[in-house]
């Protein structure tokens, strides 16, 4: 199975045409100065092979998987020409061999010739709890900001004091819940809209 890369950018050299250049010669400075002043990008991994020449050594019946450094997943398809690796690495898989449910969302790993879920790390899993904490006080900071101005004003009513008191002390529950190791579900749930 074939693993190129990482792929960077590079512009090729268009060869010197001169008297005694072939008809051939000729035709490839022509191609390649054209598409130059295309401005069409092109890539190689650091052996020198041609993303867009590499494409058809791929096996059709593979899935190419499209990597990063860290070896998270950014990409893949049956069809490599629908790819495009760039600062990255395109390694082909046996399309049996694929776990079900994988997407393009981050949560996989190319390793050892397999692509299998990413495993977080702790630091990792506590920045996103951070970052859920967050996301969540500030909804429901937004949701009662009209209310404590209309407190402060005094023209609150009633009914909505009561669902203030109810967002604030969910808003207390959301500080106080420990993000150590917090799974999705263990999030406190906002109070249900009157």
């Amino acid at each position: 199975m074939l693993n190129f890369g990482p792929f960077k950018k590079y512009t090729p050299d268009v060869p010197v045409v001169t008297e005694s250049s072939t008809d051939e010669e000729k035709d490839e400075a022509a191609r390649l100065q054209s598409l130059n002043n295309m401005n069409i990008i092109f890539v190689r991994c650091k052996s020198g092979q041609d993303w867009y020449e590499s494409q058809k050594l791929y096996s059709p019946d593979t899935m190419k998987i499209v990597y990063d450094e860290a070896g998270r997943v950014v990409s893949f398809d049956t069809d490599a020409s629908k790819l495009w690796p760039i600062n990255c690495w395109v390694a082909e898989v046996d399309a049996s061999g694929i776990p079900e449910g994988m997407d393009r969302l981050g949560g996989w790993v190319y390793r050892n010739g397999k692509v299998e879920a990413y495993k977080h790390s702790a630091a990792e899993l506590q920045e996103m709890a951070e970052r859920t904490r967050s996301s969540l006080l500030a909804k429901a900071r937004a949701f009662i900001s009209d209310w404590q101005a209309e407190l402060a004003l005094g023209i609150l009513p009633d009914n909505d004091k009561l669902q203030l008191v109810e967002w604030m002390a969910y808003i207390r529950q959301l500080k106080e819940t420990d993000i150590g190791n917090v799974p999705e579900s263990a999030w406190p749930s906002p109070p249900a809209a009157i």
